[in-house]
């Protein structure tokens, strides 16, 4: 293959890891100070961030994450208590 059939790329560009924006199970873990097993549980209960499997690897997307994260949030019930008072 001579120079004038190759593809040319912008001089410093890197092309990106296509799995760059996914964390493997034991990755997710970590980060989330859980074990790998109560992922595992959650995948197979459908429960927790969506999981894609590639082979038979389970890898978490990062976007996916951060929306499952922000679906868990809660409004809070607390109410500021009120004292009685005796008469």
């Amino acid at each position: 293959m001579n120079d004038s059939t190759k593809e040319t790329q912008p001089q410093g560009f890197a092309p990106r890891p296509v799995m760059e924006d996914y964390l493997t199970r034991q990755e997710l873990a970590d980060q989330m100070g859980l074990t790998f097993r109560t992922l595992e549980l959650w995948a197979h209960r459908r429960k927790g961030p969506p999981v894609i499997i590639i082979g038979r690897r389970a890898h978490y997307h990062r976007d996916d994450i951060a929306a499952w994260l922000e679906e868990q949030r809660k409004p809070s019930k607390a109410t500021p208590r009120t004292r009685r008072v005796s008469a």
